[in-house]
């Protein structure tokens, strides 16, 4: 979005998913289950908190109490790639609409349904 050079450098997936759920459980009052350990992946650390924070919100905002689940863990995987992932039982995605999630402003919900926001958070 801009010429700012990234500096990519390790960052503590763990702590950093530590430090965003706590901060999560205070303001949106939700539960969320940290499975760890999380590995220590090379990334630009700021990116890597946004969209962290764009995923949890988001699994609040579409998972109804008070039966919500939200998990935060990661997978190792083959030729040292490891998945990382927030995992809820919300209202999930219909199929005719996953192609399109990604869009820029692109909101499944009508204005003031599922709470606010500007269609932004799965694209960055």
């Amino acid at each position: 979005l801009n010429s700012q050079v990234l500096e990519v450098s390790d960052c503590d997936l763990g702590a950093l998913a530590r430090d965003t759920c706590d901060l999560l459980r205070v303001t949106r009052r939700a539960e969320l289950k940290l499975l760890e350990p999380l590995p220590v992946v090379q990334a630009y650390p700021p990116f890597l908190a946004e969209i962290l924070m764009n995923l949890l919100t988001n699994a609040i905002k579409y998972t109804d109490e008070p039966n919500r689940q939200i998990e935060v863990g990661g997978l190792a995987g083959d030729h040292d790639f490891d998945t990382f992932f927030v995992r809820d039982n919300g209202i999930g995605i219909p199929s005719e609409f996953q192609h399109e999630i990604f869009d820029l402003f692109r909101r499944l919900h009508g204005e003031g349904e599922r709470g606010d926001g500007s269609g932004v958070g799965l694209t960055i």
